[in-house]
């Protein structure tokens, strides 16, 4: 295995072209300017907030491509502008209903030919062949053919090794000075150093959500950590680099089989069983809100420790909770991420932010932690159904008592209000509870009153 990937590496040879952005900005600019000179009316015509618009989405296209490029993608095809719209207006500086006005005044003067929408994972855009198209690329200066010639010139004589990134000459080392004899030079990365985290989708692009200036101040240096309201789960456990250290020494992501185990005798989960529940709601996520995005090992720890501060509360509560209430948290969790994936496939133009953002803890606008009072009030929503049910249940079973007829007629009133009894306390839900003494009070008052 080791000797294919040394012949493939001697064999392959990455694509040295890319983007020229000076050229890619004029295009843009040719673009606008004929396209204004071709309207007659001034509404028609593009102003300079189009015209930065446009420039930004330039400027964004081209490190999406020059990055593929990087990777080793061959471009045969010319892929789409992957963005969000909530990105694009933060990176302006201006709302998101401001983008999507400048996106259809952009469609109908060309710039833009078609968009395409990926729901949960944004907005695909097609740009102009004017502007992009893979013609436009520009071939690099192949840096192994230097290599080459150096190598080949190296044992007859001594020269001076310039950096070709180094254009001052006064940076390299001069043996006339007699101030400074150090050497100073930019030494050259290794070949097989990749900037960036490798993922193969790995897009150019702001994915921060669109937020009010107003909002991104604290008050008084509050921190803008929002204190989560569920009572549910004791969720749990230690702080500091210790706890970073298991996180990411554990969460080598991709192993559906990982299982918390517990290594004490007691109800009280230790750290490995934590982390093992931190896993386990990260694989069940992904696999339900993002099953096409692949991430590199750094980014899933980037994450594994963003919901373990933001969805399991860092485990402050640890020593409170029994692996009992662990799970039964874990299972609302779950709950949880049930309810967003069917919000999203209500309709295609819903979407949630990357995982980066949707669990970071100072996310208040469209981050995780906001489901938990839409799930309360699910649940309150489903109990007040389910006690209806009882109830009218209940009220016929009497109704029928009363005029004879019923399964329950050959039993005593006192049998029949204790087998409701018996139904009612296996949910224990106090409301319920009342509600049911309420109406056996109301009946014997009409019965009274017969």
């Amino acid at each position: 295995m080791h000797l294919n990937k040394l012949t493939m590496s001697k064999t392959m040879r990455l694509p040295r072209h890319t983007f020229d952005f000076s050229k890619l900005f004029m295009a843009t600019k040719s673009f606008i300017d004929s396209h204004n000179e071709s309207q007659i009316e001034l509404k028609s015509k593009l102003n300079a907030n189009h015209r930065a618009t446009a420039e930004m989405i330039t400027r964004l296209y081209a490190k999406q491509l020059n990055n593929a490029l990087a990777l080793g993608d061959s471009l045969e095809e010319l892929p789409g502008f992957r963005t969000y719209n909530s990105s694009m207006a933060t990176l302006k500086g201006c709302t998101v209903r401001t983008i999507m006005n400048h996106k259809k005044r952009l469609k109908s003067a060309g710039f833009i030919t078609a968009e395409i929408n990926h729901g949960a994972m944004g907005v695909e855009l097609l740009i102009s062949e004017d502007v992009f198209s893979l013609g436009k690329q520009t071939q690099n200066y192949d840096f192994s053919e230097s290599k080459k010639s150096i190598e080949n010139i190296k044992n007859r004589g001594e020269v001076k090794n310039f950096h070709p990134l180094v254009h001052v000459q006064q940076e390299q080392k001069n043996i006339n000075s007699s101030v400074d004899n150090k050497e100073r030079r930019l030494t050259t990365p290794p070949d097989d150093v990749t900037f960036g985290t490798g993922t193969k989708q790995e897009h150019h692009r702001n994915t921060s959500g669109s937020t009010n200036k107003k909002n991104r101040k604290t008050k008084g240096g509050a921190e803008i950590l929002r204190q989560n309201q569920e009572t549910s789960g004791s969720i749990d456990s230690e702080t500091g680099a210790t706890t970073n250290t298991l996180v990411s020494a554990s969460s080598k992501f991709g192993n559906p089989g990982i299982k918390p185990k517990v290594t004490r005798q007691s109800d009280t989960p230790d750290m490995s069983f934590l982390l093992g529940l931190v896993q386990q709601f990260w694989f069940y996520a992904k696999n339900i809100l993002y099953p096409e995005m692949i991430l590199s090992d750094v980014e899933n720890e980037q994450i594994l420790n963003l919901i373990r501060i933001s969805v399991y509360k860092n485990f402050k509560h640890r020593g409170k909770g029994t692996i009992k209430d662990y799970k039964d948290s874990q299972k609302i969790f779950e709950k949880r991420i049930d309810m967003v994936a069917k919000w999203l496939d209500r309709s295609p133009h819903r979407w949630i932010p990357v995982p980066e953002v949707y669990f970071n803890p100072n996310n208040d606008r469209n981050g995780f932690n906001k489901t938990y009072k839409w799930y309360v009030k699910q649940e309150a929503l489903k109990a007040a159904v389910r006690n209806d049910l009882i109830l009218q249940k209940a009220r016929k079973e009497w109704e029928d008592y009363g005029k004879g007829n019923g399964r329950y007629k050959q039993k005593s009133r006192l049998q029949l209000f204790e087998i409701q009894k018996k139904r009612i306390s296996q949910i224990k839900d106090e409301n319920l509870n009342r509600e049911y003494h309420n109406l056996i009070h109301k009946y014997l008052q009409i019965q009274h009153l017969k």
